[in-house]
Order: C-alpha cells, then structure tokens, then sequence
C-alpha cells in the first residue's frame, strides 16, 4: 500500500471515530471530505501540494476549533449558562465568517469570566446561609461576633452577580435551592430572615438571658429538693437487681474482678 493510500485510509479511519462522537462532527465531516478529496493521489507529495492549495488546508484545525466551541456551547446549555452560549455563537459566527478568527482565544477569557460569576455567586449564596446557620443556632453569640458574622454575610450579598444579584430571584434558581438542606417552609424563613440580617442584625441578649434565668430557677427547684429526690433514688435501688452483666477475669492472682455493662431489671 502507497503512502497516499495509507493517508487516505488514515482520513477514512479518523472520520469514522469522529462521527461516534457527540462533540466531533465537523472533524467527521471534514476528514471524510479529506479522503474523498485525496483519494486518486499518487503520492504523499502529491497530497501536500493538493491540500495546500485547497480549502482543506486549515480546515481540520478550524472544525478541531468548532467542536471544542460546540462542547462548550452544549455545557453553557445543561448548566443554564446563556451569557456563555452567546459567547460561543458569536465565535462560531466569526469564524464563519473568517476562519482566522480560530486562533483568536479571547471568547474562552470571557466565557471563563461569566462561569467564575456564577461560581461565585453560588459560594455568597452558600455563605449567606452559613451565617443565616450561625446567627441562629449558637448558643451564646457576643456583640463582636455578631458584627464579624453580619460583616461576612453583608460582604457575601455583595458578591452576587449571575445570574442576578437579588437574594429573592437567586433563591427561585435550583440550583441555588438544591445547595439549602431545608425543607419549604424553613427555607422561605431563611430567605426572609436573610434579607433582613443585612441591615439589622439579630440580638440574643434577652434570649440569652431568659434561658439563663430559667436554667437557674431549674437547678434552684432541683437543689431544694435534693434530700427527696437522694431518698427516693436510695429507695428504688433497693428494688433491683442485677439481671445480666460482663466479668473481665484479672490478669494475676492479685488482681480483681472487672463488671461492666450491667442490666438491671425491676
């Protein structure tokens, strides 16, 4: 076999792997039309000088180009990224139009800036929970750290970008919704309570102290009672006995003997 036929059959193989795959159909296309295009050339010099003198001879690095904007193009759509599918039809319109503009790389700078504002977005909307979390669960919260925890969720409202900077849109988003492990109801508290820690943050001052007030008048009831209820603890040991339990043997003759796991029954 002559090495222009081996070259051919080498466009034909190449097509055909490329036609398998989803993101590699203007490499199918034009390889297939390469083979076709070559196929009664005698010699690989022959080929050279044909191919560089047709269409064909940036061609396969123009739709290499196209089907990498296309991929792109196609992940834009099923992560719902329309500021980076437009970019991609722009490029394709331009190297259409002038297949120069192949090497032109600025579209992946900006496409990559509009996935970082998504990004980033997505890690505020994250963190405006994680401090939602914190104003509302810690058990004791000074006012410094309540001004550090407002400071971080106030910074993180204003990294909102895309695909919008309101809270309230954002949340309507799902993926936005899926990052939140609430149910509907507390996630909708969420929202509403988040919107209004932006400007006035929450005080646990009076909570605190009521829950200190209670513990207080808890342990004062317990203590005044602490002869009754030592008496009547003595009284119920009385009644049992030991149903079940594990010895552990010493390990010398000294040694003694070791009962843990007890069961006691009434």
């Amino acid at each position: 076999m002559s090495d222009a036929n081996k070259a051919v059959e080498l466009y034909q193989l190449m097509a055909s792997r490329c036609k398998a795959g989803k993101f590699t159909q203007n490499q199918a296309t034009i390889y297939a039309e390469m083979a076709e295009f070559l196929k009664d050339c005698e010699s690989a010099e022959e080929m050279q000088e044909k191919i560089k003198n047709s269409k064909y001879y940036l061609a396969p690095g123009v739709a290499q180009t196209k089907d990498m904007i296309f991929a792109l193009s196609e992940a834009a759509v099923a992560n719902d990224l329309p500021e980076v599918k437009a970019i991609c039809d722009k490029q394709l319109e331009k190297i259409a139009q002038d297949e120069n503009a192949m090497y032109d790389s600025a579209y992946q700078t900006e496409a990559m800036g509009i996935m970082n504002k998504y990004s980033q977005t997505l890690e505020a909307f994250a963190s405006i929970f994680e401090c939602y979390i914190q104003f509302n669960f810690m058990e004791e919260t000074e006012d410094e750290d309540i001004a550090k925890i407002q400071d971080k969720m106030n910074r993180a409202f204003g990294s909102l970008s895309l695909p919008s900077v309101d809270f309230k849109e954002l949340s309507k988003v799902g993926k936005f919704r899926d990052l939140i492990f609430l149910n509907d109801g507390e996630y909708e508290e969420f929202i509403n309570k988040a919107e209004s820690y932006k400007t006035s943050a929450p005080s646990f001052k009076e909570e605190l102290a009521a829950a200190q007030d209670e513990t207080g008048r808890v342990w004062d009831t317990i203590n005044s009672q602490k002869a009754e209820i030592t008496n009547f603890g003595k009284a119920q040991l009385d009644k049992t006995r030991i149903k079940l339990c594990t010895v552990i043997a010493p390990n010398s003759k000294d040694g003694k003997y070791v009962f843990e796991n007890e069961e006691v029954i009434g």
